[in-house]
């Protein structure tokens, strides 16, 4: 099983994805990414071998979560 986890490929078929693709779905930049890290915001994240993937259902879930009803409602 740790072996499956350093393996992008394996990874992949379990729904996750490195932080490029993530940030590719999201339309935005890894950097972005990289910066609401640091402050606490975006959609959960995984630290495996050293690197950085997100979860096909939190970007999902997160996404969700950033739908208003008007300019004037706040952001969650």
């Amino acid at each position: 099983m740790a072996a499956e986890m350093n393996n992008p490929t394996a990874l992949e078929q379990r729904g996750f994805r490195c932080e490029t693709d993530a940030a590719s779905q999201l339309g935005s930049k890894p950097s972005t990414l990289r910066a609401w890290r640091v402050k606490g915001k975006g959609p959960k994240y995984y630290k495996i071998g050293g690197k950085v993937f997100y979860k096909d259902t939190d970007l999902e879930a997160w996404i969700e979560v950033q739908a208003r009803g008007s300019t004037s409602e706040a952001a969650a």
